[in-house]
């Protein structure tokens, strides 16, 4: 009978500092994707995005 043992990877923090103008861009980037190619990025990749969109 074999045993399997699940790992799970660390997850890791960075810390950065942005402007205030290249938190815009990024913002403006994401929402640019969203709009333009949400119907061929993976559901995961999506939701990801989302999920970046709302920290930024």
């Amino acid at each position: 009978m074999s045993h399997t043992t699940v790992i799970t990877p660390p997850e890791a923090f960075y810390g950065f500092s942005l402007s205030h103008e290249q938190v815009l861009n990024i913002a403006t980037s994401l929402a640019s994707d969203i709009g333009c190619t949400e119907d061929f990025m993976p559901s995961e990749f999506l939701l990801r995005h989302l999920q970046l969109l709302d920290n930024f």
